[in-house]
């Protein structure tokens, strides 16, 4: 009977059968190999999931287009911010622009998936739904006189104030309602945020990359970058992705302060 030798017994292949197992240094170059692929198809994937959250709230933003302008045709030209109706003649009730427009049926009733950007995160603290919405134009610079119209509700404001009055705008096309919005203030700094263009508690916000989104006054959507609309309506501030904002009230956009986006 033949002897094996040393070689012959340390072989891979032992009585016609091929070595199963890998070798540890194999196995890590194997994890290794996965990993920098998934290093490489990740920010791939994070885009097309951003595309996505876009193209959902743009649909979102014309949905509530489509109801301001039915609104503004049953209501006089007005549509709401946060003023105060009366429903069903039981009383008066103070509301968001998002609950005006889902108590009149203009929105469903469980608004709240339309109402909010999905790339933008809701306040945990939060105790108000009705905050956690876009955000709604407060303001108005007429772009011949400059002068200043405020749509906010106040202690001392008339009844119709809380409500935006299409008919003192002189282009509706040009005129941002309601936009992806940021707040900057108290447990909302850079979370959704029911207003902006009144004082910096609320900033229009670039959810989308380099872009946010905006419905305007004639029921179209469109993107926004930097500066675009303080051209469009002169609304002073905008914010990006990495917390910088800008003040928009000259020829270029500088940098304003930062806030922290969640």
């Amino acid at each position: 009977m033949k002897k094996k030798n040393v070689s012959e017994m340390h072989s891979p292949v032992v009585r016609g059968r091929r070595r199963e197992s890998f070798t540890l240094i194999e196995l890590l170059v194997v994890i290794a190999i996965i990993a920098i692929l998934a290093a490489m198809l990740m920010p791939a994937l994070q885009q097309a999931r951003e595309r996505g959250r876009s193209s959902t709230c743009t649909s979102n933003l014309k949905q509530i287009a489509t109801a301001n302008m039915s609104y503004s045709t049953d209501y006089e030209g007005y549509i709401p911010t946060n003023g105060t109706v009366l429903w069903n003649n039981t009383g008066a009730g103070h509301w968001s622009w998002a609950q005006n427009l889902s108590k009149l049926r203009y929105l469903p009733d469980k608004y709240e998936s339309v109402a909010g950007c999905p790339s933008i995160r809701i306040s945990p603290e939060t105790i108000n739904s009705n905050l956690n919405t876009y955000g709604v134009n407060m303001s108005y610079r007429h772009p011949v006189t400059d002068a200043n119209i405020s749509w906010h509700l106040d202690s001392t404001a008339s009844a119709r104030h809380g409500f935006i009055w299409t008919k003192q705008i002189a282009k509706l096309s040009q005129y941002p309602t309601h936009a992806d919005t940021v707040g900057n203030t108290g447990k909302y700094v850079g979370y959704r945020y029911y207003l902006f263009n009144y004082t910096t508690q609320g900033i229009a916000f670039r959810a989308h990359g380099e872009t946010g989104n905006t419905a305007f006054g004639d029921g179209h959507v469109e993107s926004f970058g930097k500066g675009v609309l303080w051209e469009k309506a002169k609304v002073t501030y905008d914010c990006d992705r990495q917390g910088i904002v800008w003040k928009c009230d000259s020829g270029t956009p500088t940098a304003y302060t930062t806030i922290a986006i969640h």
